[in-house]
C-alpha cells in the first residue's frame, strides 16, 4: 500500500486565473459523439454566463433556458449555420499526465434531459487519436440520473473487468 507521503501536490487549479489559455483548450468543434450541443469558446461562454472563476470557486455550465429546435430531431452541423444545439462548455487540459492523484471537489453537478457532465481522461498521440486508446470516465452523469458512474471504455472489447466491483456514491 502507498502512504500519503508518496504523493506531493504539484499543481492547483483554483482561482481567478483558472481559465487562462495556457492551462485549457476550449473545444469548439462539433461534438465528436454527435450530441445536440454547441461547444463555445471562452469569450462567448463568459458573456453567456457559462464560465466564471473567482478566488474560491470555478463555475462551468450549460445553457438551461434555451429551447433547442434541432429540426425534427436532426442536429445542425457547422456548415449549415446556426446553433448546433444547447450552448455548453468542454475544456481539455493542455498538460499531459502519465500518472498521479487527481482530486476534484464539486459543489454541484448538473442533471436534466440531455445533460451529460463528466470528468474524464484519455490517451492519444498523432497516430492514435481518441478513442483509439480508450477513456476512463472518473465521473459521468447521464440525463436525470441521481447517481454518477465511473466507466472504463476500451477498444476491441478485450478488457476483462470480471474482478471489478460496484461502488455507489450518494
Amino acid at each position: 500500500t502507498m502512504a500519503a507521503t508518496d504523493y506531493e501536490q504539484s499543481e492547483t487549479f483554483m482561482g481567478q486565473d483558472f481559465f487562462e489559455p495556457f492551462r485549457w483548450s476550449f473545444h469548439t468543434a462539433e461534438d465528436p459523439t454527435h450530441g445536440t450541443v454547441d461547444y463555445l469558446g471562452y469569450a462567448t461562454a463568459a458573456i453567456q454566463g457559462l464560465v466564471n472563476a473567482t478566488a474560491n470557486r470555478i463555475y462551468m455550465g450549460a445553457d438551461h433556458t434555451s429551447i433547442i429546435d434541432s429540426g425534427a430531431g436532426r442536429r445542425r452541423t457547422t456548415s449549415e449555420g446556426g446553433p448546433r444545439g444547447r450552448p455548453s462548455v468542454r475544456i481539455m487540459s493542455r498538460q499531459s499526465y502519465n500518472g498521479g492523484l487527481f482530486i476534484l471537489r464539486l459543489d454541484h453537478m448538473p442533471t436534466g434531459c440531455g445533460v451529460w457532465p463528466a470528468f474524464w481522461m484519455y490517451g492519444e498521440d498523432p497516430e492514435h487519436i481518441w478513442p483509439t486508446w480508450g477513456e476512463f470516465d472518473i465521473i459521468e452523469g447521464v440525463h436525470d440520473a441521481n447517481r454518477t458512474m465511473t466507466t472504463l471504455h476500451t477498444a476491441g472489447g478485450d478488457c476483462d473487468q470480471a474482478a471489478a466491483f460496484w461502488m455507489y456514491g450518494e
